[in-house]
């Protein structure tokens, strides 16, 4: 369970004495990253990766993120819950040092039937998001693992950037 509100929803439900059972599964994360066919830990590309959450229980952004330290551009990072906070999110990590042209993906309903893609540049999150349906839970992907991604499954938009529409 990362970033979902399933530890409040375990401790409501055992509050009123009903019993929980959690079932494993695979985090957005991990799936977002399987349909893309890369490696979040690419060893060319990552050292490691980063589940970030994308807002606060105020529905901000978190202002105790170490911003430098996310910005290490051999990191993969992944913002879950981010639709909202995108543009913040492209604009704290540049001023933190990472490049501008760093590659991102974001996918919105991630795994599931209508399932989004958006892939560009940090500099073009903000404009990016904007394609996306935030209705859905959204996964933002930020780091040189997400630059392999195959060209042939995406689509051009008149902006330039780049549409992933199938699922692998």
């Amino acid at each position: 369970m990362i970033f979902g509100r399933a530890g409040e929803e375990i401790a409501e439900l055992e509050k009123h004495g009903i019993g929980v059972t959690v079932v494993p599964g695979i985090t957005a994360a991990l799936a977002a990253a399987s349909a893309l066919g890369i490696s979040l830990t690419h060893r060319d590309h990552a050292h490691s990766v980063r589940f970030v959450t994308g807002h606060a229980r105020n529905g901000e952004l978190s202002n105790d993120l170490d911003w430098r330290g996310l910005a290490d551009p051999q990191t993969t990072l992944v913002f879950y819950m981010a639709g909202r906070t995108a543009p913040a999110i492209a604009e704290r990590l540049i001023a933190a040092g990472l490049s501008a042209a760093t590659p991102v993906v974001v996918t919105s309903g991630v795994s599931r039937q209508d399932e989004r893609r958006w892939c560009g540049q940090l500099t073009e999150l903000a404009q990016g998001i904007g394609t996306i349906d935030r209705s859905q839970p959204v996964l933002i992907g930020i780091g040189q693992a997400f630059a392999v991604i195959d060209e042939r499954a995406n689509q051009k938009t008149t902006d330039g950037a780049l549409l992933l529409t199938s699922r692998g």
